[in-house]
């Protein structure tokens, strides 16, 4: 290679270019013998061109108020957000880093007793016999004397009740409505929604009973439902059937 005389242009990095320092690079790069223009020699220079007949186009062209765009940032790309489909699941973890069922030491008598009150109700017959086992487990053991109140009429319900020993008086007021013997199930949809007591509960003698928490029983529930789900898309990836968008049924189905 030989000597060569042409000016070398060393231009200094920069954070953010405008419009006009892309229009004053690009007139640079063709007429590399002088300096870089300003804002008021370009202009100067696109209207003599306009004067002499010659159609230089203006970028970026102006704007309906007159003002042009110059001077202003490149505006960045809209960013385009696909929206999420399902929900989000979490739980509580705990200090030990992952997730325990919970679990209350009982009678084995007690553990059969509420086993056959979940089993009959009609809230829990989507589960399975092992299902209803861990909620049995789930379940809390509470002692009452004679007269202490069990539930307040109208607060919000957090959980079912289910008599092990003793009998529950339920008033609407101060009337008595009705007593509950052993092995009564007590308000069992306020495992489903926190629907206000509709009664005021207090033991008539000495009596134990179990509930289970409606918190429990949600994340029990969701996690019984996350295995089945997970458990089903395992065995159709195993056996290589296609499945739909939502991982329901098969996109095939055989006629019968």
């Amino acid at each position: 290679m030989g000597n060569c005389n042409c000016p070398v242009v060393v231009r200094q990095p920069r954070d953010k270019f405008t419009k006009l320092d892309n229009l004053q690079e690009c007139h640079g790069d063709q007429n590399s013998e002088g300096p870089l223009h300003g804002k008021e020699d370009f202009v100067n220079e696109v209207a003599t061109a306009n004067s002499a007949g010659k159609q230089l186009h203006v970028w970026p062209p102006r704007s309906s108020s007159g003002d042009s765009d110059v001077e202003s940032e490149t505006e960045e790309p809209k960013q385009i957000q696909r929206p999420r489909r399902g929900a989000v699941f979490a739980e509580q973890m705990q200090s030990t880093g992952y997730y325990k069922e919970p679990y209350w030491n009982k009678h084995v008598a007690w553990e059969n007793q509420l086993f056959v009150a979940l089993s009959a109700c009609p809230i829990f017959q989507q589960f399975t016999d092992v299902e209803i086992t861990k909620f049995v487990r789930a379940m809390e053991i509470h002692l009452r004397y004679a007269g202490e109140p069990l539930c307040q009429e109208g607060e919000a319900g957090d959980g079912l009740f289910v008599v092990l020993m003793g009998t529950i008086s339920c008033y609407k007021g101060s009337q008595l409505c009705t007593i509950k013997p052993p092995g009564s199930l007590i308000d069992e949809a306020s495992v489903l929604y926190s629907y206000p007591r509709h009664y005021f509960m207090k033991a008539q003698g000495e009596c134990v009973m179990a509930k289970l928490c409606r918190k429990d029983y949600v994340d029990l529930g969701t996690r019984f439902q996350f295995y089945a789900r997970e458990k089903y898309k395992s065995l159709l990836m195993e056996t290589k059937v296609p499945l739909s968008q939502d991982f329901g049924e098969p996109k095939c189905k055989k006629e019968l």
